[in-house]
């Protein structure tokens, strides 16, 4: 928790403020892209509940794979791993400082403290390097990403109309800093990620007809496709409206993830449309028994066919 609160600092209004900014934009790309709303199933006029709260909670995982790996010499690398960054900045500079002649030249133009100065660059040049060397054994952030659940925010069912989803403002802030990216980007990732598993959850079609059988049915690797898959589809859309950071977070997140949060790579390699996808998971909700992924792929396949030249993304389109 230490370690979480030291890097954190500041990160909970940042993370208040990202939220109220873009939650509305969010949600109407989820809805536009899935096809579902959040209405009740005998009532479309009256929408569900789905509140959002930002908490310094941690998940129970996060808790324990911090006690359990975090020993002093873990927790100064950790925290050197947050200044990768400015330590590379000041590494580097001091090569460019050394390697130029810069101090050849004072020292030709009769400074007498050229020398003295050079032997400091030389000296915190080595102590940048042995920093950073330091900092690349870092590992608690890594593996906390590592954990094949939402640790970074988290949708909660809370019956069949409503829902909760929950933004850990301290493991945002802490992750955000060690991937060098912007809190408010990494923020629109994580709102973006559990908004589609309240979409998938409450939401209906056009015809009224809800999800929540299917929700509850889907297997983990199928939840975490679908959440994956349109938070890249929606971080694909702001990119091209501007906001490179977003997709920057998205993609400097995705590379230390595993598991079920790589499900939607395969679904991109066979260029699934957002047509496809949402088709798919409408139509499973006819079929008996828990939806694995085996059946959840072999229905994407069967919608993909069924859709004929739509199901595949116009190459001039492509990401």
């Amino acid at each position: 928790m230490q370690l979480l609160e030291s890097t954190a600092e500041g990160a909970k209004g940042e993370v208040e403020r990202a939220k109220e900014k873009w939650r509305q934009q969010i949600q109407d790309l989820v809805r536009n892209l899935t096809g579902l709303r959040l209405t009740h199933i005998h009532s479309p006029k009256e929408t569900v509940k789905l509140s959002i709260r930002v908490d310094a909670g941690l998940p129970k995982k996060v808790v324990e794979k911090i006690k359990s790996d975090v020993g002093q010499m873990e927790l100064i690398r950790e925290l050197l791993s947050f200044h990768k960054a400015a330590l590379t900045a000041l590494r580097d500079n001091c090569k460019e400082l050394l390697t130029n002649s810069l101090f050849d030249k004072l020292r030709d133009l009769g400074w007498s403290k050229a020398e003295s100065y050079r032997s400091t660059i030389e000296s915190t040049l080595k102590v940048a390097e042995e920093l950073l060397r330091e900092a690349e054994q870092a590992q608690v952030i890594r593996k906390i990403l590592e954990i094949d659940e939402d640790v970074l925010g988290e949708y909660s069912p809370e019956g069949f109309h409503s829902g909760k989803i929950t933004l850990y403002w301290m493991v945002i802030g802490a992750v955000a800093r060690w991937l060098g990216v912007s809190i408010e980007g990494l923020t629109v990732v994580v709102l973006t990620h559990e908004m589609v598993h309240a979409y998938t959850h409450l939401g209906t079609d056009i015809d009224g007809l809800g999800c929540c059988v299917c929700f509850l049915k889907a297997k983990h690797e199928v939840h975490e496709g679908l959440a994956q898959y349109f938070t890249h589809e929606v971080m694909n859309v702001l990119r091209v409206r501007g906001h490179e950071e977003f997709w920057r977070a998205y993609e400097r997140l995705l590379k230390h993830q595993k598991g079920p949060y790589k499900e939607h790579e395969n679904w991109l390699e066979n260029e699934y449309t957002p047509e496809v996808v949402r088709a798919a998971y409408l139509a499973i909700r006819g079929e008996e028994g828990e939806v694995t992924i085996e059946k959840f792929r072999s229905k994407l396949s069967e919608c993909a066919q069924l859709l004929g030249r739509d199901s595949k993304r116009d190459q001039t389109t492509q990401r």
